[in-house]
């Protein structure tokens, strides 16, 4: 199972304004999430508006280290211009 979850910026729309208690037009974060099988079919879609004052989104990426050459993997073929051999 895969989750593709998309972050966008929108103006809050004075229905869904209403129900959060903010101001219409005012800035939020829509959060579409597409839910997918192993078998590629999507099976669930969700969609979350959150006034921009009330959401944070913090990421941490790791990062892996190699002792071997800097570049491309051998599976591509090419190297960055520069770091040929």
């Amino acid at each position: 199972m895969t989750v593709r979850q998309e972050i966008s910026a929108v103006a809050i729309r004075p229905e869904i304004a209403a129900l959060l208690r903010v101001k219409s037009g005012s800035p939020g974060l829509q959060m579409l999430r597409r839910y997918t099988s192993t078998q590629n079919e999507t099976f669930d879609v969700t969609i979350s508006i959150h006034p921009a004052d009330r959401y944070q989104y913090t990421m941490q990426l790791g990062l892996a280290y190699s002792t071997g050459p800097v570049g491309l993997a051998p599976e591509t073929g090419s190297t960055p211009r520069g770091l040929e051999r």
